[in-house]
């Protein structure tokens, strides 16, 4: 008797009224419709999904919009409706358990959604300048100024004549962190740091993590923790 597969279905775009930003390499080009989540028909894979972390696909990295939306709280909130949403429809049958499942993320969601307001209220208005594209939406969401973004992810580190000018400007408009995340291997932010004296920050874009519940809120507290030592 061969083995008998599990169908693949397409549930969601889980970016569904979701603004997104365009990078600000190329502010111009038009986004294009990332594909649709996709889930594997498992009933009681279907009956915990909602309550699992949200984590960004390899395929959301388009280099002409930034996709990393999950990185601002009020969009990952909007991420799990339209996956519950989804989720419902595809599997009628289980709806009450992915509705208390969503009612128990969103719940952890507002907790962290205090920590956020915390260091809101504290890192208002600060100046950094970033080494990932990634961080714009969490800027926004806490009042950061990214004065100035260096991608570096591809081999291109600045010239010196830029980074002299960086450094001026880092002088002058009063950046106070340095933000990396943890595959950073450039040298740049070395260099900025040790002749400006400010101090590199290292936050996690969510892009990967431990298969764990709650692998979205211990990432986005470490992250806000990491912000509130910038501010400090």
């Amino acid at each position: 008797m061969g083995e008998q597969k599990s169908p693949t279905i397409q549930i969601v775009d889980r970016r569904r009224r979701v603004p997104i930003r365009a990078n600000r390499d190329n502010p111009g080009i038009q986004s294009s419709p990332l594909p649709l989540s996709r889930w594997n028909y498992d009933p009681k894979g279907m009956a915990r999904a909602i309550s699992g972390p949200i984590l960004g696909p390899p395929f959301c990295h388009h280099h002409h919009e930034n996709s990393h939306i999950w990185l601002s709280l009020g969009n990952a909130k909007v991420q799990i409706k339209n996956i519950k949403n989804g989720l419902v429809k595809e599997f009628p049958q289980y709806e009450t358990k992915i509705e208390e499942n969503y009612s128990d993320y969103i719940k952890r969601l507002n907790a962290l959604e205090d920590e956020r307001r915390t260091v809101l209220s504290l890192s208002k208005e600060l100046n950094v300048i970033s080494f990932h594209g990634a961080f714009e939406y969490m800027a926004e969401d806490l009042g950061l100024n990214i004065c100035h973004t260096i991608e570096s992810d591809e081999g291109h580190e600045p010239p010196a004549k830029e980074l002299a000018q960086l450094s001026n400007k880092i002088k002058k408009d009063s950046i106070k962190a340095l933000f990396v995340d943890p595959n950073y291997n450039g040298s740049a932010a070395e260099i900025l740091g040790r002749e400006t004296g400010e101090e590199i920050y290292v936050i996690n874009p969510v892009i990967s993590g431990k298969e764990k519940l709650t692998a979205y809120e211990d990432i986005m507290n470490e992250n806000y923790q990491m912000i509130l030592k910038a501010v400090k």
